[in-house]
């Protein structure tokens, strides 16, 4: 009989260990599934991967503006939009001929014309979410021309 319970006993204590590893399985399978779901939701998400400075207008004069747009691909090539969780910093080959306003939410930027300049480099950095990533955009080329002043050359003075 004794014979009997120590082979009770011993059946017990493997079953026993059978349910706990059981009990870490289904641990390990739950947290498996917490990365599955954040895999397949990355993969489905748009990551912005390149893109290009598109300038409204390519010329301009001294004091005037050209709204600067960004057409960006995702990492299938698909068109996307950004929103204010990305960063945006613009930048001229010139800077000191340009007045570069604070982006809008969609990255789209006024750039204003302060000197004239035959050519200059308009880019952009964008930063994504991550805080980590960013992503270096095609550039445009903005001109500025002198602005055209009307100046009196002649006139003639009427007295009454």
């Amino acid at each position: 009989m004794s014979h009997e319970r120590r082979d009770e006993r011993e059946e017990r204590a493997q079953l026993d260990c059978i349910e706990r590893k059981i009990g870490h399985l289904h641990e390990e399978i739950e947290f498996l599934e917490g990365k599955i779901d954040y895999v397949i939701a990355t993969l489905k998400s748009k990551i912005l991967s390149q893109g290009q400075v598109n300038l409204m207008a390519k010329s301009i004069v001294v004091g005037g503006t050209s709204l600067a747009t960004l057409a960006l691909k995702d990492q299938n090539g698909a068109s996307m939009t950004i929103d204010a969780t990305y960063g945006v910093a613009y930048s001229a080959s010139n800077p000191s001929n340009v007045s570069i306003a604070k982006p809008n939410p969609d990255g789209s930027a006024t750039i204003t014309g302060v000197a004239v300049d035959p050519g200059d480099v308009i880019g952009c950095v964008v930063t994504l979410p991550d805080m980590k990533t960013t992503v270096t955009l095609t550039t445009d080329t903005l001109t500025i021309t002198a602005s055209t002043v009307q100046t009196l050359t002649s006139g003639a003075v009427v007295l009454t």
